[in-house]
């Protein structure tokens, strides 16, 4: 099994470094208590440094973007298209779209240098690359149907997130009845931030962490 606790010596870019100290320092900002058996983490941040790690955002090369454009065709198709700041319902309708199983279902923070700011997030990976498919700023241009992350604009942002197991994300939102936040779930008292279960990470490998 591996631990938890991910390697933080990722900001490989400025970037990365940005976000990074964000996370740190919200983490901070939320320590009016000490972490106990009851709450392990205080806040999101917490969570996402705790068992998060860095995607690489930008060009994700030809075979990876026929598999996303695929996915993207075929939302369009089922749903419609995407909705503008709505990261967690398009990601998680896509995971579900997902019928070869490649893409893995991310949660975390995204810094974009045009916002100025980390909001939470939520993308697939395929590869670890980020496939992102909620556009960061309104009125950002698209090829015809395609998120513009599709094809390799995504070099404005940076992501830090937690890989999540398929069959946890389908299982909570069975048990929630709506496509939303795995972390920041507030309607239900952010189990993940109170007792985390053992089968909710997804490693590298495909396996359980």
């Amino acid at each position: 099994m591996r631990t938890p606790v991910v390697d933080l010596e990722f900001a490989t870019t400025s970037r990365n470094g940005k976000l990074l100290e964000w996370l740190r320092a919200d983490t901070a900002r939320s320590r009016n208590g000490a972490p106990s058996a009851e709450w392990p983490h205080l806040s999101v941040a917490a969570f996402v440094l705790a068992h998060g790690q860095a995607f690489a955002a930008g060009d994700i090369g030809a075979p990876q973007r026929r598999l996303a454009r695929s996915l993207a065709a075929t939302h369009w198709r089922v749903h419609g298209p995407f909705q503008h700041r709505e990261p967690f319902l398009n990601a998680q309708r896509c995971l579900f779209l997902d019928e070869l199983e490649r893409f893995v279902y991310a949660e975390g923070f995204v810094l974009d240098d045009r916002a100025g700011y980390a909001e939470p997030h939520a993308w697939l990976s395929l590869d670890d690359h980020v496939v992102d498919f909620t556009a960061a700023v309104p009125g950002e241009p698209a090829r015809g149907n395609e998120p513009p992350q599709l094809i390799g604009a995504s070099e404005h942002r940076a992501y830090v997130g937690v890989r999540f197991q398929r069959d946890y994300v389908l299982r909570r939102t069975r048990e929630t009845g709506r496509l939303a936040a795995l972390i920041d779930d507030w309607e239900h008292a952010f189990p993940l931030l109170r007792r985390p279960p053992a089968d909710f990470r997804h490693d590298e490998h495909g396996g359980r962490a």
